[in-house]
C-alpha cells in the first residue's frame, strides 16, 4: 500500500513492485527539481525570456542556488517558442507551491516586458460559400 499526497491509499500488487518501476521522491534526499514549461509568442526576444526565467527562479526564496536554476529554449512549437525553467528546491512537499509562485512571477514579468504568452489560433479559409449564407453575412454587417 502506498499513500499519496492527497491521502489516498493505492494498493500495488507485489508483481508490479518486482517487475515494474517505482518512483520514490524522498527515499534518500528530499531535494527535488521543479520544471516550469513556458511558451511565448514567435518574435519574442529569446535572451530576454531566458533572463526573466532565471531572475524569477533566483528571486524565489524556496529555490536553491546550488544546483543553479537553468532556463532552456527547447522547441519551436505550433503556436509558441517553448522554454522550460528547471530549479531545485529543498522540500518535495513544496513543489506545487513553488510551481504556482514561479508561474505567477513569470507571467507578471512577461507582462511588464511586453512578452506575450500565446494561445492556439487557427485561420479559416473558405473556398466556396452558399450564396444564401453569404447574403446573411453581408446583411449582418
Amino acid at each position: 500500500m502506498v499513500r499519496t499526497f492527497d491521502n489516498a491509499d493505492i494498493v500495488i500488487p507485489n508483481s508490479d513492485l518486482i517487475t515494474g518501476q517505482v518512483t520514490n521522491w524522498t527515499l534518500v534526499d528530499r531535494n527535488v527539481r521543479v520544471k516550469v514549461p513556458v511558451g511565448v509568442a514567435y518574435g519574442s526576444d529569446i535572451a530576454k525570456v531566458l533572463d526573466i526565467l532565471l531572475t524569477c527562479a533566483d528571486n524565489n526564496p524556496m529555490v536553491l542556488s546550488q544546483p543553479q536554476p537553468r532556463a532552456l529554449f527547447l522547441a519551436f512549437g505550433a503556436s509558441s517558442l517553448d522554454f522550460e525553467l528547471r530549479a531545485w528546491i529543498m522540500e518535495a512537499d513544496n513543489r506545487l507551491q513553488v510551481l504556482s509562485d514561479l508561474n505567477q512571477d513569470i507571467e507578471a514579468e512577461f507582462s511588464l516586458a511586453g512578452i506575450e504568452i500565446p494561445f492556439p489560433q487557427n485561420d479559416l479559409h473558405l473556398r466556396s460559400v452558399d450564396e444564401g449564407i453569404m447574403e446573411n453575412i453581408l446583411l449582418t454587417k
